[in-house]
């Protein structure tokens, strides 16, 4: 090639390269949250494989951001996932490798999560803490969503690295009923996760349903003098620290702490098992209970700390 061919090549390209920088692609759409441009793209299959610097996919990007209105999110998630986009895609370290059915536990709807499972998203895929659609569901107090993934197969006994299970979390959030459903769907209530019991975690959040569902169980009954592994706290003396004397005079609890028994500090594990061993570190992102989760009333977490106001 001459140099003056070469030199025609050279511009041509910087013209193409030019141009295709002013052209906003779907990603770029999804990052200015315009919504209409992004849809059209979607429906027509531009970019939906496309991965942002961090390893997320306009998929992933679509359902954890929360700011767009529900109706376009679900409209939008379709359209992705009707173009092609892969249901189990696995963002990169900074998104801790979350899967869409895992943002759509989170921020997403029951809508959003129906449409990936007919997309063939796996029910039980992780992220690089181990948390599950499921155990997400529950930490949101998503009921309908966690009754979903349970009959597609989820596992209830799923635990994230830092020992927690289903009824770990949902115990935060409040829901009676998922506590229930879990329950009789074979949870385990004895779990002592990252320090915590179930029943320390609704005691600590006032949810007097929850604990009186909890001390049913015997299991739970044989673990209510179990203490905070960090601070040396028990179920009751959560309750008496934040005044909540409706949860302290409930005298099945009352009658449970009436045998006298020592305290015990106990780390992640089962009670009564030998294999009992601190807790790995807990993901940072959920550091602070159900501050992440869309349009969830904010809880204090597993290790007790309470959301800040930023």
């Amino acid at each position: 090639m001459n140099d003056r061919k070469y030199d025609r090549a050279l511009s041509l390209a910087k013209v193409i390269l030019a141009a295709k920088e002013e052209l906003p692609d779907l990603i770029d759409a999804l990052n200015e949250r315009k919504y209409d441009r992004a849809l059209s793209f979607a429906k027509e299959g531009v970019g939906i494989k496309a991965k942002d610097k961090n390893d997320a996919t306009p998929l992933h990007l679509a359902l954890k951001d929360y700011y767009i209105k529900w109706n376009k999110r679900e409209e939008l998630v379709k359209a992705l996932l009707e173009s092609g986009a892969d249901a189990n895609a696995i963002a990169g370290d900074h998104y801790n490798g979350a899967t869409p059915l895992l943002y759509a536990a989170e921020h997403g709807t029951d809508n959003m999560a129906v449409e990936l499972l007919k997309h063939g998203a796996k029910v039980d895929g992780k992220d690089s803490y181990d948390w599950t659609p499921l155990l997400q569901a529950a930490r949101c107090g998503r009921t309908e969503m966690a009754k979903m993934f349970m009959e597609k197969g989820a596992d209830v006994m799923s635990r994230t690295k830092s020992g927690d299970g289903v009824l770990n979390w949902a115990a935060i959030s409040g829901k009676n009923e998922l506590v229930e459903i879990f329950l009789a769907n074979g949870a385990d209530p004895s779990l002592i996760g990252s320090g915590s019991t179930p029943l320390m975690n609704a005691a600590r959040n006032n949810h007097e349903k929850v604990v009186k569902t909890l001390l049913k169980d015997k299991r739970v009954r044989d673990t209510i003098n179990v203490s905070n592994a960090y601070n040396g706290y028990s179920a009751l003396d959560y309750a008496q620290k934040n005044h909540y004397t409706n949860i302290v005079k409930t005298r099945l609890f009352s009658s449970a702490f009436g045998a006298g028994k020592k305290p015990r500090s106990v780390h992640s594990g089962r009670l009564g098992t030998s294999s009992l061993r601190a807790p790995p570190s807990v993901c940072p992102r959920l550091l602070f209970g159900s501050k992440s989760c869309s349009g969830v009333e904010q809880h204090e977490t597993i290790s007790g700390l309470r959301p800040s106001s930023s």
